[in-house]
């Protein structure tokens, strides 16, 4: 380097990023020093440290469930009825509440993401109709075992075939559900998640898996 040239770091000047670059290293000696002392104590005084994790808790009022709510274990999905990755999660759900029972209490709410998937808003407020009749479970079967019918013609004629009467067509062509199938988008589970489907939690707490995610996802 010639000597009195500055030095470019990102494109901005040393004297540009030198207090960024300052508050780092604090911030680094802070962490490794916190880091030594926790090993220290760990090491001569066997100091044990336990946190309880971090549980959210939801609204579910409303919301097509399957086994008690009274279970010790309650497992809540936020989920996209076009979204392939929570078609490839129904069974294992469907395998979950068949194995444990009473023990376990599932939770279906919606979370259409519409910019991915042009046809989920339109089964999410279907799926509500048919859980006023109940035939949620039903439908939600039907539509994940073929998402290539999942439009209005398709989703009434489903209807029809599970023995649902006329209130489930004039439910869909009033657009009732909705503004609750829009709604439920907003809960801060999956917004915490990182906006994606399915997002899953097991009382409160999120479950990582393999799924959509929606164009403004944090991640």
């Amino acid at each position: 380097m010639v000597q009195g040239e500055s030095v470019a770091v990102g494109g901005r000047s040393l004297d540009q990023t030198r207090k960024q670059i300052s508050d780092f290293l604090k911030k680094h000696r802070v962490e490794q020093a916190e880091t030594n002392l926790e090993q220290r104590l760990r090491a001569d005084v066997k100091v044990a440290l336990s946190f309880e994790p971090y549980r959210l808790s939801f609204s579910n009022a409303g919301a097509p469930t399957m086994g008690p709510e009274s279970a010790p274990v309650t497992l809540v999905e936020f989920s996209d009825f076009q979204c392939p990755y929570c078609r490839a999660a129904a069974p294992t759900l469907k395998q979950v509440a068949n194995k444990y029972g009473d023990k376990v209490h599932i939770v279906y709410r919606q979370y259409p993401i519409a910019s991915l998937h042009p046809f989920a808003l339109k089964a999410a407020e279907a799926s509500l109709c048919a859980n006023e009749q109940g035939k949620f479970w039903p439908l939600h079967d039907r539509m994940f075992d073929d998402q290539t019918k999942l439009g209005v013609s398709d989703l009434k004629q489903q209807a029809r075939e599970l023995g649902m009467d006329g209130k489930e067509v004039r439910c869909l062509s009033r657009r009732r559900q909705i503004r609750r199938a829009s709604a439920e988008r907003h809960e801060r589970g999956p917004a915490i998640a990182g906006s994606w489907t399915p997002a899953i939690f097991i009382n409160g707490r999120v479950v990582e898996a393999v799924q959509c995610r929606s164009p403004y996802s944090r991640r």
